[in-house]
């Protein structure tokens, strides 16, 4: 039950891939949480942006060095193994992948997936 409390009601919730196009999922993930009332710390991970919709944006989930409990992953295929790893580091209960590029796309992405 716990961990479906860290997935359902989380405390902290890191938005891998986070973006400030508004055109990118990664952008729509932290505006909806926002737009919802989350009450929780929002922990925005982009390698480039200091800040994305008013919130202080880290270059990696490693660089926040806090603990999350969601972590909520859009990011390219090529980066999700990453993304995974650092959330894991971080202590992460429960973990979101949203991205592209595995079975749907090909037979290597299957391997992937």
């Amino acid at each position: 039950m716990a961990m479906l409390e860290k997935l359902l009601k989380p405390d902290t919730v890191a938005v891998i891939g986070a973006s400030r196009s508004p055109d990118k999922v990664g952008h729509e993930i932290l505006a909806n949480l926002i737009n919802a009332g989350f009450q929780g710390t929002l922990v925005p991970v982009n390698p480039t942006a200091d800040k994305i919709l008013d919130l202080r944006c880290f270059p990696s989930l490693k660089a926040y060095g806090g603990q999350v409990d969601l972590s909520v992953i859009a990011v390219p295929r090529a980066a999700v193994r990453q993304a995974v790893s650092e959330s894991l580091d971080a202590g992460a209960g429960a973990i979101c992948v949203i991205t592209a590029g595995f079975k749907e796309v090909s037979e290597e992405g299957a391997k992937l997936d």
